[in-house]
C-alpha cells in the first residue's frame, strides 16, 4: 500500500487484485483503470473526478475489464465514463455534467447499478456496436436521451427515466426492460413497467438546470437558500436538493421482488465559491479540498 496525492498514480502503482481506496475530496484528472484493479471512492457525496476537458474525446473515466468503479461523481468530461471493448462494474457514482454524455459504450457490456447519471445534453447512457450493458437501479434524469441504443441491446431494470428530452431511444425488445418508471410510457403497463410521476424528493429540471442554491458558512439569519438569505452550511442544502424517492412515490417497492425502483442512496450539491448550483460538484468537506488516493492490496 502506500499514500497518492492523484488517482491514476495509485492506479499505476497497483498490481492484479489490489483495490484503490480514495480519500474524499475532488480530483481533477482523467483515470484510465486497469484490470483487475477496483477504485474505490469514498461516496459519491465525497469524491469527485473533473475531467482536465470537456472536449472531445475526454473522459472521466475510461474503463477496463475485471474491474469496479464505486462511490465517485464523474463530471466535467466530454464524456463521463467511456468504455470500447470493456466491461466494468459500475456502482453506487453520479455521472452528470458532461458536455457530451453521461456513458458512452462501444462494444461494451459493464453492469451499471445504483448510479445516478443525470444532466448530460445528449445521452445518459450511449450504447454503440453491439454493446449489452445490464443497468439495474440506476435514475437517468435531465439527460437529452436517457438512454440510446443502436445495434445494442441493453438491460434496464428497477430504473427511473424520468424529465429527459427522450427517455429511451432504439430500445424496442419488451423483455429488455422490466419493473421501470418511464415517463414517456414506453412499455407501460408490460412486465411491470409503469410510468408516473416519481415523486422525487426535489430535482432540478431538463429545463431548469440553472437553478441555485447558496452557502454562506458565516451567514447566522433566516436559511432559506437564496443569494439574500444563503444556508450556513451544506449540510442543510443537501437536505433540500437530492433524487431521493418522497414517501408518496408510485416507485417504493414497484421493483422486481418488491424492491424500490433505483434503490440507491446519492445526494448531490456542489460547492463553488460558497455558492450551490442545481446539481453542479459533488459536495466536499470543505472548499478547494484536495484528497488522497491509497493503493491498497
Amino acid at each position: 500500500g502506500g499514500d497518492y496525492w492523484m488517482i491514476q498514480m495509485a492506479i499505476d502503482d497497483s498490481s492484479d487484485g489490489d483495490v484503490v481506496q480514495v480519500l474524499p475530496g475532488e480530483y481533477v484528472e482523467n483515470v484510465v483503470l486497469k484490470e483487475g484493479v477496483d477504485v474505490v471512492g469514498a461516496g459519491a457525496a465525497e469524491t469527485t473526478i473533473r475531467s482536465l476537458s470537456e472536449s472531445f474525446p475526454f473522459a472521466g473515466v475510461v474503463g477496463k475489464n475485471n474491474v469496479t468503479l464505486s462511490g465517485f461523481a464523474v463530471t466535467g468530461g466530454y464524456y463521463g465514463v467511456h468504455c470500447t471493448g470493456a466491461s466494468p462494474t459500475i456502482t453506487d457514482c453520479v455521472v452528470w455534467r458532461n458536455a457530451h454524455s453521461g456513458i458512452l459504450l462501444e462494444s461494451s457490456s459493464p453492469e451499471i447499478s445504483r448510479c445516478v447519471v443525470v444532466q448530460n445534453p445528449r445521452y445518459g447512457v450511449q450504447c454503440l456496436d453491439s454493446s449489452s450493458p445490464v443497468m439495474s437501479n440506476c435514475t437517468f434524469s435531465a439527460n437529452g436521451c436517457g438512454v440510446s441504443a443502436a445495434s445494442s441491446a441493453p438491460l434496464l431494470s428497477n430504473c427511473i427515466l424520468w424529465d429527459n428530452g427522450e427517455d429511451l431511444e432504439g430500445i424496442t425488445e419488451e423483455g429488455s426492460v422490466g419493473h421501470c418508471d418511464i415517463e414517456d410510457g414506453d412499455f407501460a403497463g408490460d412486465n411491470g413497467n409503469i410510468s408516473a410521476n416519481p415523486a422525487f424528493i426535489a430535482w432540478v429540471s431538463f429545463n431548469d438546470s440553472d437553478s441555485e442554491l447558496f452557502v454562506d458558512v458565516g451567514y447566522t439569519g433566516s436559511q432559506q437558500g437564496t443569494q439574500v438569505n444563503p444556508f450556513s452550511s451544506i449540510k442543510s442544502a443537501l437536505s433540500v436538493y437530492s433524487y431521493h424517492l418522497g414517501a408518496e412515490s408510485p416507485c417504493l417497492s414497484a421493483g422486481a421482488g418488491g424492491v424500490h425502483n433505483a434503490r440507491h442512496n446519492v445526494v448531490m450539491v456542489s460547492v463553488k465559491e460558497n455558492r450551490i448550483s442545481g446539481f453542479f460538484r459533488a459536495a466536499m468537506s470543505q472548499k478547494n479540498s484536495r484528497g488522497r488516493a491509497a493503493a491498497c492490496p
